[in-house]
Order: C-alpha cells, then structure tokens, then sequence
C-alpha cells in the first residue's frame, strides 16, 4: 500500500519552507519550489509619533499599535491559498504545521475543513532556521510514529 504523500511547513512572519515528510528514517527534503517569502514590509519610522495635549502646551508619545498585524495576517492567508491549492492539486495528502504561536494562530483561522483534515501535527515553534537533520531530530519526538 502507497504511503500518503507528508508536507512539513515551517513558518514564520517572513517565510514558509516546506519539506516532504518520508518517515523518521529519513531526512527531511526540502522543497524549494514551494516555499516562498512575504512580501518586504512598509518602511516605518523607529520611533512612535508625538501628539499635542489639548490643554496644555506639552507632547506626548502616542501609544504603540497593539491590533493584529495586518502585514501577517495577509501572509497567512498568502500560506493557506498556497496550502489549499497544493492540496486540491493532490500533492500532499498530510500536514504537519511548524510555526510560532501566533502565525499558526493565524494560519488556523484562514484553513478550510478540507485543509483542517489534512493536518496530522501542529508544534507551536518557529522550525525554520532549522537544519534538514536537525529537523528531522526533532520531529522524531513530537510527530506521530504513523507518519
């Protein structure tokens, strides 16, 4: 019987590396065709802005943005339709997802059932940085032994 075709994603907020999964014996590959970066982001000042008080003459700092980042948002989604495609195309059957809390928080909100199903493992780290066998170390520990 054909084992079914394995994808690892590696995320971060800058970029997605994917591997094909062949079992613990084995080393991850690397797909380089599929993995991709985000787009640069805006340019911004290093320092928050200042503001008039309204009664008196004196500046303040305005507080920093706290909201979601929007740059990140629009990457995940970038991930998922990548994500979505590949697997309508057939070219993996099963996900496991590597990524920091937060673009996987990200990345889980913009999937579709069908893409939800094909997940296997979620491990809340940013892995990308990491080496073909050094991931492979790794995942001997946190991944199913089915895969």
């Amino acid at each position: 019987m054909k084992q079914p075709m394995t994808w690892i994603v590696l995320a971060n907020g800058e970029e997605v590396a994917i591997y094909r999964y062949e079992g613990r014996s084995a080393d991850p590959v690397p797909l380089p065709r599929e993995s991709f970066h985000a787009p640069p982001r805006a340019e911004f000042a290093d320092e928050q802005g200042r503001s008039k008080s309204r009664m008196s003459t004196s500046m303040h700092r305005m507080a920093p943005h706290s909201g979601p980042d929007p740059e990140l948002a629009r990457f995940a989604g970038q991930i998922v339709e990548h994500l979505e495609e590949a697997l309508r195309k057939g070219r993996f059957e099963r996900l496991v997802l590597a990524a920091g809390p937060k673009v996987l928080g990200m990345i889980r909100s913009e999937m579709s059932d069908a893409l939800a199903k094909s997940v296997c493992a979620e491990l809340d780290k940013d892995l990308t940085q990491y080496t073909d066998r050094k991931l492979r170390d790794y995942l001997e520990d946190k991944v199913p032994a089915a895969l």
